[in-house]
């Protein structure tokens, strides 16, 4: 017996006409209800809505009916039903921190919890009138958990509702929901050109060489040199500043081999959003 049906139950039998009968339900942990009815002419009786309003917990409920006629006979009967009022289901951070990347947007988890056997619909919409959605369907596993991934990279960025709706077995129904946001801000970044003020390095300047270029502000800058000998200089970390400028300063290329020099910048922003960048055509004498 779900919430809704718990408000209309009726409970219906038969017994000696007229006589009054004594209906106790009874829970897993001993709480009673009780409540009467009256035996019609024709030897029925209906108790009507006997589960409204119950304080009863779910699980088993044991239902007694019982008569006693004037000269103190005796009748009775029991039945068993179950009671399942209540459903769960929660939504879980989105990416951790429910923020989340054009790139997880095209393959996006959501997991929760819930009650085993329910079914769970995630819908995702922007918000606003009219804003458009997308949703998906699964049913929470015997272990009590649920994930759904879904494509959401149709949608704008920005914030987004995550609405989650859970049906239980027994037809109980609930919901919970988050805001999350989409950041689709792109990131870019830039590597200043001509290096050392004419693409070339001579031996006065290769061991304090400084590069810069532009990116998002605060975002997170990995500055690598790499000759053509696959020799290495860095990786080498710097943060943009409030303008979005980065410089790498002082760098010291003397044990790179002289030749072709690429230089790798990479810029991640504060959700994981990337950029990179690179420059070939440097030089060192």
């Amino acid at each position: 017996m779900n919430d809704d049906e718990t408000a209309v139950a009726d409970l219906r039998g038969t017994a000696t006409p007229t006589l009054v009968v004594s209906i106790t339900l009874t829970d897993a942990n001993g709480l009673t209800e009780s409540t009467t009815a009256t035996t019609a002419g024709d030897g029925s009786w209906i108790a009507d809505d006997v589960f409204a309003g119950t304080t009863l917990a779910d699980g088993p409920i044991r239902i007694f009916a019982q008569v006693t006629d004037a000269y103190g006979n005796v009748a009775s009967d029991t039945k068993n039903t179950t009671l399942d009022t209540v459903t769960i289901v929660t939504i879980d951070p989105v990416s951790t921190d429910d923020v989340f990347t054009p790139a997880e947007a095209q393959a996006l988890e959501v997991t929760g919890t819930g009650e085993p056997g329910s079914t769970v619909t995630l819908t995702v919409s922007e918000q606003g009138p009219g804003g458009a959605s997308v949703s998906e369907s699964a049913q929470v596993s015997s272990a009590g958990l649920w994930s759904i991934t879904l494509s959401v990279d149709t949608l704008s960025p920005g914030l987004l509702d995550f609405d989650v709706a859970a049906l239980d077995p027994a037809g109980n129904s609930n919901s919970t929901s988050s805001t999350v946001t989409f950041d689709g801000n792109p990131i870019t970044i830039t590597i200043d050109d001509p290096l050392a003020g004419n693409n070339v390095v001579n031996e006065n300047e290769e061991n304090a060489v400084d590069i810069s270029g532009d990116t998002l502000a605060g975002a997170r800058v990995t500055v690598t040199i790499i000759d053509s000998a696959n020799n290495r200089v860095g990786p080498v970390r710097v943060t943009a500043d409030s303008l979005g400028n980065w410089v790498v300063e002082d760098v010291d290329l003397g044990g790179l081999v002289d030749g072709p020099l690429t230089i790798v910048a990479v810029a991640v922003d504060s959700v994981g959003n990337r950029a990179d960048a690179s420059a070939p055509s440097s030089r060192i004498l």
